[in-house]
């Protein structure tokens, strides 16, 4: 089973910044990746970049805001790293 050697955290980020979040499993098989925001498949598209275990957003919107979790597995099994990015738009 996949075991986490870097997962994400809670990250606060102002708005039109970049977000760079990695996260990175052991196993063997080595383990695919999946990422999700608020419970919904993320797919690379305009600012979401996605490879392997990191995720780039360029150009943060109050839009991009919410729970986003890293998966990884294999088949022996699947595993979960949940993280919040927050957006502090202009005050």
């Amino acid at each position: 089973q996949p075991s986490w050697s870097q997962k994400i955290n809670d990250i606060h980020v102002a708005i039109e910044e970049n977000v760079f979040w990695e996260c990175k499993a052991n196993g063997r098989p080595k383990p695919t990746y999946r990422w999700l925001k608020n419970g919904e498949p993320l797919l690379t598209r305009d600012r979401i970049h996605i490879e392997q275990g990191t995720l780039n957003i360029t150009i943060v919107n109050l839009s991009d805001a919410g729970m986003y979790q890293c998966v990884a597995e294999n088949k022996h099994g699947v595993i979960f790293s949940s993280a919040e990015l927050s957006v502090i738009g202009e005050s």
